[in-house]
């Protein structure tokens, strides 16, 4: 089993507004336990979240809301064309992440654990840590028409999010199991209990 924490931890992703989310709930309503790296930069970054105090010190405190939680329209503003920005935030949320998924793997005491990570393919510290990983699939105009019902952003922004992930057909080729999201809900939930019936017989035989 890889790194140095013994539970069998299975990696989550897929492009912007592949399903991600709607996957991980079905996976927990099944007995999985989820650990949403995303969820924990939304925590960490509410108001006098853990973050809170590096990035009002690191971008001053007109990027912090009247709540004192991080303005993240503005925040998305500086970064979407500014890499030194987005490379500085970045060092901030990033190590209290990792740290705060492994503690919450620690805590476990789930059959099989599903860390759902954006940019999986690109973060060497969580492949380091999994055992198998899922990649969510779906067609670039569900992608769109999912996010910009969901987030309000434009073509263009969402455009430049999915440029900076891993391209599609890369993440097919390197993950170990696809769950394509292209039709209807009960299709997607009927391939996601086949492979919770495999993982917790991969469990069975590893454990």
């Amino acid at each position: 089993m890889s790194g140095a924490i013994m539970k069998y931890l299975i990696g989550l992703t897929g492009l912007l507004g592949s399903g991600k989310s709607v996957v991980a709930g079905e996976f927990k309503r099944l007995g999985a336990f989820i650990i949403d790296t995303d969820q924990i930069a939304h925590e960490i970054t509410s108001p006098n979240g853990q973050a809170i105090t590096k990035i009002k010190a690191c971008f001053g405190a007109s990027y912090l809301d009247h709540n004192n939680a991080l303005d993240r329209k503005k925040m998305r503003e500086l970064i979407f064309n500014n890499l030194a920005a987005k490379s500085k935030l970045e060092e901030i949320l990033h190590p209290i992440i990792l740290t705060k998924t492994k503690n919450l793997i620690l805590q476990s005491s789930s059959s099989y654990n599903i860390i759902a990570v954006p940019l999986l393919f690109k973060s060497l510290n969580y492949l380091s840590l999994i055992d198998r990983s899922i990649f969510v699939d779906s067609k670039k105009d569900l992608l769109l028409k999912r996010v910009m019902l969901r987030n309000n952003l434009t073509k263009q922004q969402i455009n430049s999010i999915l440029k900076a992930q891993t391209p599609r057909d890369v993440q097919i080729l390197l993950c170990d199991d696809v769950l394509a999201n292209n039709s209807t809900i009960d299709e997607l939930y009927n391939s996601i209990l086949n492979l919770d019936i495999k993982y917790k017989t991969l469990c069975q035989n590893i454990i």
